[in-house]
C-alpha cells in the first residue's frame, strides 16, 4: 500500500470517527459501499467472495455491517474490487455522508 494511500485511509476513517453518530455507522456504511461496488462491478456475491478470498456467508455479514472486519479482509475487498484500501474507505466515508443526509 502506497503512503498516499494510506493517508487517504487515515483521513476517511478520522472523519467518521469524529462525528459520534457516523461512528455507529462506519461498519454500515462499509458494507453498503461493498455492495454497491460489488454490484456495480458486476459480481454476485459469492463470485465476488471467491474472488476475495472471503467466506460467501461472512461475506453477507460484511455487507450488512454485523461485523467489525479486520484490515487483512479489507485489503482483500478493495483489491478484488480493484481499488486501494485508501479508495475504498473514500468510497465508503461518501456512503456514510449519503446516510447522514438522508
Amino acid at each position: 500500500m502506497s503512503v498516499k494511500a494510506v493517508v487517504i485511509s487515515c483521513v476517511a476513517v478520522q472523519r467518521c470517527m469524529t462525528h459520534p453518530t457516523r461512528m455507529a455507522d462506519i461498519k454500515t456504511a462499509f458494507g453498503r459501499a461493498v455492495r454497491r461496488l460489488r454490484t456495480d462491478a458486476g459480481y454476485s456475491q459469492e463470485d465476488f467472495a471467491a474472488r476475495a478470498k472471503i467466506n460467501r456467508s461472512y461475506m453477507g455479514r460484511i455487507e450488512r455491517g454485523e461485523v467489525n472486519i479486520s484490515i487483512d479482509n479489507m485489503q482483500k475487498i478493495a483489491k478484488g474490487l480493484g481499488l486501494t484500501v485508501g479508495r475504498l474507505m473514500v468510497e465508503v466515508d461518501a456512503e456514510a455522508d449519503r446516510r447522514m443526509s438522508h
